[in-house]
C-alpha cells in the first residue's frame, strides 16, 4: 500500500510513499515522513496500490492521527484558498488545522545558541536580547 501526502512546504506536488506492513493509515490523517532528510508532518491525500516506478519509495515513518482529521471539504477549501492566494494546498491545509491539532516547531538547542553567537549585538541589542 502507499500513500500520497501533501506537504506544508510551497511545493504543489503529492509525494508518495510506502505504508510499512501493519501500519494503518487513512486518507485525511497526518503523518509523519522524512521529506528531503527532515522529519516533517503530512496530510494523507489518498491511500492507493499503484507503486510509481523508476524510483525507491521512503517509508511513512508515523502515523500522527488515529481517525482522519479533514475530509473532502476540507480540501476543496484549501484548493481554493492555494488557488486564490497564490499558495500551494499543502500550505493551505497546515494554515487550516485548529491551533490545538498544529505540530509544534521545534528550534534545536544548538542551532539558537549558534545563531545567537554569529551575530554581534550592540549593548542595547544585547539589553534587549536578555530581557527577552
Amino acid at each position: 500500500m502507499f500513500a500520497d501526502v501533501l506537504v506544508g512546504f510551497p511545493l504543489n506536488e503529492r509525494f508518495t510513499y510506502r505504508i510499512p506492513p501493519g501500519m494503518t493509515i487513512l486518507p485525511g490523517t497526518r503523518v509523519r515522513v522524512d521529506f528531503r532528510n527532515r522529519v516533517v508532518a503530512a496530510f494523507v491525500a489518498a491511500i492507493h496500490d499503484n507503486a510509481p516506478a523508476g524510483f525507491e519509495l521512503k517509508e511513512v515513518l508515523e502515523a500522527i492521527d488515529d481517525s482522519p482529521i479533514f475530509d473532502g471539504r476540507l480540501v476543496e477549501l484549501a484548493s481554493f484558498v492555494a488557488e486564490t492566494y497564490m499558495a500551494t494546498v499543502g500550505e493551505a491545509m497546515a494554515m487550516a488545522l485548529p491551533s490545538g491539532e498544529k505540530l509544534p516547531r521545534k528550534i534545536k538547542e544548538d542551532d539558537a545558541a549558534a545563531a545567537r553567537h554569529d551575530i554581534p549585538l550592540s549593548p542595547d541589542q544585547e539589553k534587549i536580547y536578555r530581557d527577552i
